[in-house]
């Protein structure tokens, strides 16, 4: 059963982001715009919607609950030892707060594609950062590309996929944000699909006239 604390956080998340998605959707509904309007496009953009809320709702998880979400969702405080050091434990939480507040003003970045993307070029640009930035994130934990974050990262999280009991110890983040790079990667895809459509529809619409 859930904890209160974990309740509180996913309530109080959810409202917010959603509360925000909402009004995006609302706004894309009652809209009239000459935006791409094919399958492909409204797919890309379904995706990078998708990615919003999740920036959002990750955001203010992370930036309002520094240490509890530690505590009761990624279960970061116990896996690197640390639940009991208060010093340790604020350094993480100075550290979460910060990159939850990142990602509420990446979510907040990700709106203006439904605001003003009228050839997709805008919803390209965010999809295909998005990837690139996650890949090359999950690439360096696993793989010091960058710096050596491996070398003191816990079996768990380094093999994460070996074991049904490191699948169930991993962060949750970890698994969605493997989901959320494919999506990312065929969101970008389906809309060079979609630009394509368009500059097609409209070399048969000057040939018709």
């Amino acid at each position: 059963m859930a904890s209160p604390e974990l309740k509180k956080m996913l309530v109080s998340g959810l409202a917010f982001s959603g509360g925000l998605s909402l009004c995006v959707l609302i706004y894309n509904i009652k809209r009239k715009s000459n935006f791409v309007n094919t399958f492909s496009a409204k797919l890309a953009s379904t995706i990078l919607f998708c990615a919003m809320f999740h920036e959002l709702m990750g955001g203010f998880v992370h930036f309002v609950y520094p240490y509890d979400c530690h505590h009761y969702i990624s279960g970061l405080s116990t896996g690197f030892g640390i639940k009991d050091d208060n010093n340790a434990m604020t350094a993480m939480a100075m550290i979460t707060s910060i990159w939850g507040g990142e990602s509420i003003i990446i979510g907040f970045a990700m709106m203006v594609p439904f605001l003003i993307d009228v050839d997709l070029f805008v919803t390209r640009f965010f999809l295909a950062i998005s990837f690139i930035m996650r890949s090359i994130t999950f690439a360096n934990i696993h793989a010091d590309i960058i710096n050596d974050l491996s070398k003191n990262m816990p079996a768990y999280i380094m093999n994460t996929y070996s074991s049904w009991e490191n699948i169930r110890k991993t962060p949750p983040g970890k698994h969605l944000n493997v989901i959320k790079a494919a999506l990312l990667l065929l969101g970008f895809i389906f809309s060079l699909i979609g630009e394509q459509k368009k500059v097609d529809g409209e070399k048969k619409s000057k040939k018709l006239n």
